[in-house]
């Protein structure tokens, strides 16, 4: 009789023991619950092979680490990466476009190059296969390709990170099809749900989880998540400090952060967003994503909706937001001026009607409490709308006539200068 190790003895007692286990009154939940933990337990007891790779100097100096880029300037390989953006701005549909180039070999978003074909999955747990089918068919006849073609692997189940079963589950889908690259929306529904966002051990522990069986099968994953609610721009591009959660922030070695330029005006189909990118490998840039046109979709009609993306340069990108800040800079000035003098015009009528045959600008400075400038400038004003004249006044002990103004048919009355008709 051949003489069993420790590890098989526990492991034929726990097989021994599920007859039991199943003829029992207990929930089905809770004798599953029951024989994972007896399994998990007899995996951590298993002797490991030793756990830390050792590389010399003279190794690192000689070796070959080179960095492999999967879109230029967007995507190295074997590196997590984080697609994140705040709720309803297109994460989805982007990380399908992802998808879709990567699978075939195209451009991201119909500017970045993909440089070599990659086999694809996404895992996408929020929106439903059907807005996932209608949103793939929309992308991949904008890229010019048949969606059956592409050869992505899609699953309407997203893996749980802090179960081993589940992520050995999901070892085993990636290298069944060879996947090398691995897109997850969106990550909050793998997490447990008792799980802390903000304790950086709990999270980062279920992100390793997930990276060291991206790493096993030589997938790249992309990890779809949310930029905070606290931002206190919603309208600028994003930054790493800006997305939720801790712990994310340290493990995304590469990100793509997606922001709203402006607020998205329903109806339209139409969306104006920022797109960075950046990671430790040294990329990064912006660009505009200026009018990311879906349409609307007509139940009368049944017309399908579009995906269409127009990519604006860094450089077009910094000098139309510094064209717009100075026009808005300029409507605000203009606004704040023609208010000012919307003020100094009042004044000055009051000021003009204690003294109908006329008076001198310093005189009807004075009255008015406007400077010399600020009433020079109301009386133009004035002048200008026909509600005041020039006219001569009389000054000083000599009786000497100078220039001065008064109000235009001035018939001694009262008149609210807002209402008074021309």
């Amino acid at each position: 009789m051949v003489e069993t190790d420790p590890v098989r003895s526990d492991l034929l007692k726990l097989a021994n023991d599920l007859p039991y286990f199943a003829r029992s009154s207990k929930p089905v939940g809770a004798i599953l619950a029951e024989a994972r933990t007896r399994l998990q337990q007899i995996e951590q007891s298993v002797e490991r092979d030793e756990p830390f790779n050792r590389i010399t100097a003279e190794e690192l100096a000689s070796g070959n680490f080179d960095l492999t880029y999967l879109i230029d300037g967007v995507l190295v390989k074997d590196q997590p990466a984080g697609l994140v953006a705040p709720k309803k701005s297109l994460k989805t549909n982007i990380s399908i476009d992802l998808a879709i180039s990567l699978a075939t070999g195209g451009k991201f978003l119909g500017y970045f190059r993909v440089a070599e074909p990659k086999r694809m999955a996404i895992f996408s747990g929020e929106s439903g296969m059907a807005t996932i089918q209608e949103t793939a068919l929309r992308v991949s006849d904008a890229a010019g390709i048949a969606l059956n073609e592409t050869g992505i692997i899609f699953s309407d189940t997203v893996p749980s990170f802090g179960d081993s079963l589940n992520m050995e589950a999901f070892r085993r889908f990636l290298k069944a099809d060879g996947i090398e690259v691995v897109i997850v929306d969106p990550v909050y529904l793998c997490l447990p749900c008792d799980v802390n966002p903000a304790n950086l051990f709990d999270i980062g522990r279920m992100l390793r989880n997930v990276n060291d069986v991206c790493q096993d099968v030589g997938a790249t994953p992309v990890l779809v998540h949310h930029l905070k609610k606290t931002v206190a721009n919603p309208f600028v591009p994003g930054q790493l400090e800006d997305i939720g959660w801790a712990g994310f922030q340290e493990f995304f070695r590469q990100w793509m952060l997606i922001n709203r330029r402006e607020p998205y005006e329903p109806g339209t189909g139409q969306h104006r967003l920022w797109f960075s990118t950046g990671g430790s490998a040294g990329h990064s840039c912006l660009v505009d994503l200026d009018d990311v046109f879906e349409g609307e979709f007509n139940p009368h009609t049944g017309q399908p909706r579009v995906w269409e993306v127009n990519v604006v340069k860094p450089k077009e990108v910094i000098s139309a937001e510094a064209d717009r800040r100075e026009e808005a800079k300029e409507r605000k000035a203009e606004i704040r001026t023609t208010a000012r003098i919307g003020r100094s015009r009042k004044k000055m009528l009051a000021a003009m009607k204690k003294h109908p045959s006329g008076e001198s600008l310093t005189a009807l400075a004075d009255l008015s409490g406007l400077s010399r400038n600020r009433a020079k400038e109301a009386i133009e004003v004035l002048i200008e709308s026909d509600e005041a004249e020039t006219c001569k006044v009389i000054k000083g002990r000599n009786k000497r006539e100078i220039d001065g103004y008064k109000l235009a048919n001035f018939d001694g009355q009262s008149v609210d200068p807002d209402t008074r008709t021309k």
